[in-house]
């Protein structure tokens, strides 16, 4: 996502040709594209709810 975003904010692809090249969906890039953040802080962010139990017993879970 973070290519397509720089592609097209550079004018080297459009939309369509960098959700088809990248396999992300045109919304969402048209969203990235158009917000003044930067593309990794976009893509790197925490969204949702937040969790319960704290990241330690989660990594150890996940293992």
């Amino acid at each position: 996502m973070v290519e397509a975003v720089k592609a097209v904010r550079k004018k080297e692809l459009g939309y369509k040709t960098a959700a088809k090249t990248f396999q992300v969906p045109r919304v969402t890039l048209k969203d990235y594209v158009k917000s003044s953040l930067e593309p990794e802080d976009m893509v790197n962010r925490d969204i949702g709810r937040p969790t319960v139990l704290p990241k330690v017993i989660e990594q150890m879970l996940a293992e």
